[in-house]
């Protein structure tokens, strides 16, 4: 489709949509919210915002990146009004068939709370960029499109912010 082109977002196209991205929005939506029940929320926000405003959407390159755009401002928009007190939820892996030994779950989840520690010291684009990038899964291009700012500013971004990850965790001893 050229790029600009308006695109009739219909009911079938917003369930490909769904399908295809909610998991990794929603993998991005808890890594800035660290609340499960609030990235869902925000999750059904974010379709319910694209399905408001389908009559008016034109589309100007990939959808992935437009939704995510939609998701980025929702939180942006929500930690304005609310102020929101950040806690780390234990998330139990989907692949899980119960036979892990007891002390690989607590060693899973020590290592989770200490990247939770270490993201908090990074600057909220830094939170940001990292979050799209290995919860969202979007590539650096999109990315930048979501934060607004050229891919260099991204890649930049991202590289700082695993700088720091790194000096941060092996300063914890891990």
């Amino acid at each position: 489709m050229d790029r600009g082109a308006t695109r009739n977002l219909n009911e079938e196209c917003l369930t490909h949509w769904v399908r295809q991205h909610a998991d990794s929005l929603r993998g991005y939506l808890w890594s800035l919210t660290r609340d499960a029940a609030l990235a869902e929320d925000l999750l059904q926000e974010t379709f319910l915002r694209v399905w408001r405003q389908r009559a008016d959407y034109v589309e100007q390159g990939k959808e992935r990146a437009y939704l995510f755009r939609i998701a980025d401002r929702l939180v942006i928009d929500n930690r304005r009004r609310q102020a929101i007190r950040k806690t780390s939820v234990i998330v139990t892996d989907s692949e899980d068939d119960g036979q892990e030994q007891p002390i690989e779950g607590v060693l899973r989840d020590e290592r989770r709370e200490q990247l939770d520690a270490a993201m908090k010291n990074l600057s909220p684009i830094q939170q940001r960029v990292l979050s799209l990038r290995y919860f969202g899964e979007l590539p650096f291009e999109e990315i930048a499109s979501v934060v607004g700012c050229p891919i260099g500013t991204a890649l930049s971004h991202v590289h700082r912010g695993l700088e720091q990850l790194r000096k941060i965790l092996t300063k914890s001893g891990r």
